[in-house]
């Protein structure tokens, strides 16, 4: 009995041993995805963005990858899709326009992460972006229906970032990025 209960003592002792050497955060050669929660932000405007001819939600980058060069220096790469409907209802005449619209983007950044804590690895980057915009418009009224269609676009930009990811377990972590 005593055998096996100092060989589960050992194994425990090694395994917490184990666990307390190992890293957090990533280290130079590292890939590390995520999904984002909020893609178009906490804050999110609801209006379309191609009806309005702005930039609002345009790089709702849904999914991320990083590949660390350094252990500080990390190429981002990520997707997005934004899809957007609004509706607006008039009494006289009595007219319902239905507005949608679709972004996808891809992007290509740069994240310097500093020092931080053990757990804690605030950043900056930025990162450009390229994609698409479509989008139509459906009114109907009591004696018919119009559907237009507007034409695709060619969506361009950037961003700068401002982010930090908190490491709850090696390898996984919950962030905030604000761009």
């Amino acid at each position: 009995m005593k055998k096996i209960l100092m060989t589960v003592a050992l194994a425990a002792t090694a395994l917490v041993s184990a666990q307390a050497q190992s890293e957090f955060k990533p280290l130079a050669g590292s890939v590390t995805t995520d999904f984002s929660l909020f893609a178009n932000g906490i804050f999110n405007q609801t209006e379309s963005p191609v009806a309005l001819g702005s930039h609002a939600g345009i790089n709702a980058g849904l999914i991320k990858g990083r590949y660390f060069l350094q252990d500080n220096i990390a190429l981002r790469l990520s997707l997005g899709l934004n899809n957007s409907s609004s509706t607006q209802k008039t009494t006289d005449p009595v007219t319902e326009a239905t507005t949608k619209s679709n972004v996808f983007t891809f992007g290509l950044g740069l994240e310097h992460h500093f020092g931080g804590t053990d757990r804690l690895s605030p950043y900056i980057g930025a990162e450009l972006f390229l994609g698409s915009a479509t989008g139509s418009t459906k009114s109907v009224n009591s004696a018919a229906t119009t559907i237009s269609k507007n034409a695709p676009r060619f969506v361009f930009g950037g961003d700068l970032l401002l982010g930090a990811d908190y490491y709850v377990a090696p390898h996984v972590y919950l962030g905030v990025e604000a761009g």
